[in-house]
């Protein structure tokens, strides 16, 4: 069974949200949000890094052709998104409790740590389409 590839569509729409979001990440200290902690530096790095491999990641998936290429473009993608949000869950630099949400905090860290799930999971997934083992 052929692995079911992105559509152009959604690949522009992708590039479009990553430089957008990557906009507001490195801009968000900037904007003295009350629960946005100064060490949010620490994890802007990582940030950049994975949305700079997604943005390459999907203009590349423009470009080329081939369902192992885009699975091994989007294992790529997924790693560097697992490295964002293991740092951003342990540098964890928000506190809604300075904007009276504190119940924010422990429920956002879950949901990291659901993504990180999510990811490896994605990961073993295109592996799997990859070695075409089920």
């Amino acid at each position: 069974m052929p692995m079911k590839s992105m559509k152009r569509t959604e690949i522009v729409f992708s590039l479009i949200a990553n430089v957008l979001l990557m906009f507001i990440v490195n801009n968000l200290l900037n904007w003295n949000l009350a629960f946005v902690l100064p060490k949010f530096k620490n994890v802007i790095w990582a940030a950049n890094l994975a949305f700079g491999v997604a943005i390459l990641g999907y203009l590349f998936l423009l470009i080329a052709d081939g369902s192992r290429k885009e699975a091994v473009t989007k294992i790529t993608i997924n790693l560097f998104w697992l490295n964002f949000s293991y740092v951003l869950y342990l540098v964890f630099p928000f506190d809604f409790a300075a904007i009276g949400i504190d119940w924010l905090n422990p429920l956002l860290k879950f949901l990291i740590v659901f993504s990180i799930i999510a990811m490896i999971i994605a990961i073993l997934i295109e592996i799997s389409k990859i070695t075409g083992k089920k």
